[in-house]
């Protein structure tokens, strides 16, 4: 018995998040908050696959998940198993995937942020899932902490007809 089969050997010590403590921002990274990974200091994350965390989800508001069809999370989720074959670096290069600043995005989005306690954010990320539909989010690091839902492009308004 246990023949054939290797045993994958640990990846060393996990780099561990504070679920409790509220990210504050993605851009810029100071030296003394850049994560350790395997006991290394990461330089650039651009070669690592995104996380995904849900412990912002924002149920209510404007943008809430409540509001979700089964259409639209089936085709999120399908995006975001494609984003997660990816890199930061790729998938920061494709169009409409990047950071905007808080004071940019919407008034009412703004006050929602203040709302679900979240006003020490001074970048969201966005992610595109097709068309105007954009998934909003706080990138730190690797992860990407899944905010809002976004299926008519509101928190940022722009002409996206040509999108």
């Amino acid at each position: 018995m246990g023949r054939g089969r290797k045993r994958k050997k640990s990846p060393g010590k996990a780099y561990k998040v504070d679920l409790q403590k509220k990210p504050t921002s993605t851009y810029p990274i100071s030296e003394k908050s850049k994560p350790k990974y395997d006991n290394k200091l990461i330089e650039n994350i651009e070669h690592l696959s995104p996380q995904w965390k849900v412990s912002f989800i924002d149920f209510d508001g404007d943008w809430g998940w409540a509001k979700a069809t089964n259409k639209e999370m089936k085709k999120i989720i399908d995006k975001f198993k494609k984003y997660e074959k990816s890199t930061w670096g790729e998938i920061g290069n494709m169009r409409h995937n990047h950071p905007m600043k808080v004071q940019n995005i919407c008034n009412k989005a703004q006050r929602r942020l203040q709302e679900i306690q979240l006003d020490d954010i001074d970048f969201l990320y966005q992610l595109i899932v097709g068309g105007k539909h954009r998934i909003w989010g706080v990138k730190k690091e690797r992860a990407f902490h899944i905010l809002w839902s976004d299926p008519d492009h509101t928190v940022y308004p722009i002409n996206v007809t040509n999108n």
